[in-house]
């Protein structure tokens, strides 16, 4: 009763003049009746509004305290106060749309090109249908109550441009191997130092693989691997190309490699030598007769060492040098930078020599012959012996002296030297000499006959 008289009290004076007829200006959406209970509002707004006497406008809904302008979805189509109708919803193909808070919606289709999908809405569009873009293509075409319905292109399929129907297959030597794509691809080119390994596919590409060590590819798009010539390496892989075996220098032998492994140097062995550079000679030269090499890697031989005087020289090998060895007792060697392997023995004056110099080890014994009136009887003499009495030697380097003749019947004997022999000469006239094997040194004289003898 208390909130009846004070909305009275808040009415006064608050009537005004309004083009649809009598309005309470201090109540927003209220409009006064004026029939049926009499005029409550005088034209120049004179009189007092009546308690109840006002209604909520068309466009407001009646809240139990207050009006309140319909909302979005609901309107009120006249004056009263009763609450605000919710407005009908659109179907698939229509869009919602309502003129003001006095009418209903209605729902006008959605023009040509444009289209709306949903029921029961009040959706006040109809939308653009959606784009296949490039790569994909159409699986529902559009209409107003529909929208359109894309698919992407399968892996070796494509389209180049929008809302297509299809997709297009790779044309041949390209591939695709993603799904929803608007080109396809050109093939990895396999590059030199690699080989095709499998050939492209509409969906797949082209797969290289690299050559592997002991081959290799000069050219793009090489179906195989080449293997390296005979004389070539390649240690690596994906190359273009195979490197030469390398050569040895002085000193070493060359061990051939292989297809993936460079040939290898290796140093002479004791004995043997190499002598040239750049080679590719699988082994080294043997020292020559006379030459040795006791270490490895050697580029040359030495020469074996000579011996002096009084050595004697024992040979070497290939892999060590000759040595000297001091002649034994009795020997000799007088020659200076030699490879004599034996001492010589001293030599031995005969019988008939003496001994003229002693020998060393670096010199021989040396003899000479006894001189006519000499001789020797025994080896290596120091001096000869003179011939005795009675004997003589008219010959060098005798072993004895010879006795001196004896002369025969009829002659006389000279006596000889210790170089010449006696003589014997004939007796002279008148003498004889009756003695044979004698030495006597005069002849007799005759004797002579006395008178009456003969």
């Amino acid at each position: 009763m208390l909130r009846m008289r004070t909305l009275a009290v808040l009415a006064i004076a608050l009537c005004i003049h309004a083009l649809a007829g009598l309005q309470c200006a201090g109540a927003v959406g209220k409009t006064c009746n004026n029939g049926g209970g009499g005029q409550d509002c005088a034209q120049d707004g004179s009189e007092v509004c009546q308690l109840g006497s006002c209604m909520c406008a068309a466009g407001y809904g009646y809240t139990g305290d207050d009006c309140v302008e319909c909302g979005f979805q609901f309107y009120k189509s006249s004056a009263g106060n009763e609450a605000c109708s919710e407005t009908i919803r659109c179907d698939k193909g229509e869009r919602w749309f309502k003129p003001s808070n006095t009418e209903d919606a209605t729902c006008p289709p959605c023009p040509l090109g444009k289209y709306q999908d949903k029921t029961g809405h009040r959706d006040t569009q109809c939308y653009d249908p959606s784009t296949c873009e490039a790569g994909k293509y159409v699986t529902q075409e559009p209409n107003t109550k529909q929208d359109r319905e894309c698919g992407l292109c399968e892996p070796g399929k494509y389209t180049g441009a929008p809302n297509q129907p299809t997709c297009n297959d790779c044309p041949g030597g390209k591939y695709q191997n993603a799904e929803g794509q608007s080109e396809c691809k050109d093939p990895t080119v396999c590059m030199p130092g690699e080989y095709i390994m499998a050939d492209p596919t509409a969906t797949t590409n082209r797969i290289c693989f690299h050559c592997v060590e002991g081959m290799y590819s000069d050219t793009t798009m090489a179906e195989q691997c080449k293997t390296c010539d005979s004389g070539k390496y390649q240690d690596r892989h994906a190359q273009t190309g195979c490197k030469n075996w390398r050569t040895c220098g002085r000193g070493k032998k060359w061990t051939a490699g292989s297809t993936t492994d460079d040939a290898t140097c290796s140093n002479c062995g004791p004995g043997k030598y190499q002598d040239e550079i750049g080679h590719q000679d699988t082994s080294c030269k043997d020292c020559p007769t006379g030459e040795f090499q006791p270490g490895s890697g050697a580029s040359s031989c030495e020469v074996w060492t000579t011996c002096g005087q009084g050595e004697k020289w024992i040979s070497g090998s290939a892999t060590e040098d000759a040595s000297c060895l001091p002649c034994g007792s009795q020997e000799y060697q007088s020659k200076t930078a030699h490879q004599d392997m034996s001492c010589n023995a001293w030599t031995t004056c005969s019988s008939g020599y003496y001994v003229t110099a002693d020998p060393t080890s670096s010199s021989d014994r040396t003899c000479d012959k006894c001189d006519a009136g000499t001789y020797g009887d025994t080896t290596n003499a120091d001096n000869c012996k003179s011939c005795g009495p009675g004997k003589y030697q008219d010959v060098s380097g005798q072993t004895d002296c010879k006795d001196w003749k004896m002369c025969s019947q009829g002659e006389k004997w000279t006596s000889g030297s210790s170089t010449e022999d006696a003589t014997c000469s004939p007796c002279s006239p008148r003498h004889y000499q009756s003695k044979s094997s004698h030495q006597d040194t005069s002849c007799t004289s005759w004797s002579t006959c006395g008178p009456g003898m003969r």
